[in-house]
């Protein structure tokens, strides 16, 4: 529905790009936006496979890239941060689930495509399904380091005065994860 680009936009952001891969939610978006009155040239939603838009922007176009409930709908870790790396933000917001199972690298499962919540690009082999992957924290920062952002910091839930944890139970177990990763050479 657009509302961490609205967010980005509020919060200073001179240009914000969403890329979402169902029409009606880029319509949506759009439809929020123009309710919101924000101009279209500061917000805009792309429609499409989130690895192919990437590899169509412009390095040193975007200071920061949100990568909020994705990373966990697709195998395509590294591929997804190499391509975020190429665009050379200076920082990642991300915002995932993972895996707490000492003895898993990543969990693969499978995910219904039709599920509005699922990863939206079907696999080759199966137009119904996605196979997806949850990295453990140690995977995910050893990522994130191999594609130049070794600097992580987890934003802390249970400092957050949260009082009711029943929309955030992911959060509460550490089953979810919103972190900031900063680029090698931004730490330096």
């Amino acid at each position: 529905d657009g509302r961490w680009s609205f967010a980005a936009h509020k919060a200073g952001a001179r240009y914000v790009l969403g890329i979402e891969a169902r029409e009606h939610l880029v319509k949506h978006s759009q439809e929020n936006m123009r309710a919101y009155q924000v101009p279209e040239d500061q917000v805009e939603f792309a429609l499409g496979d989130v690895f192919e838009k990437l590899d169509q922007l412009e390095p040193d176009r975007f200071e920061t890239v949100f990568c909020l409930g994705f990373f966990y709908h697709t195998t395509h870790h590294m591929l997804l941060l190499n391509n975020i790396a190429r665009l050379r933000p200076a920082h990642i917001v991300l915002d995932t689930c993972i895996d707490v199972d000492p003895d898993t690298i990543v969990f693969l499962q499978t995910e219904r495509v039709a599920h509005e919540s699922a990863g939206a690009v079907p696999d080759a082999g199966d137009p119904e399904t996605i196979l997806v992957g949850s990295p453990t924290r140690s995977a995910l920062e050893l990522m994130l380091s191999s594609a130049g952002y070794p600097s992580v910091k987890y934003y802390d839930w249970h400092r957050a005065g949260i009082r009711r944890w029943d929309e955030l139970i992911e959060y509460h177990r550490g089953l979810r994860v919103s972190l900031v990763a900063a680029r090698k050479s931004a730490v330096n």
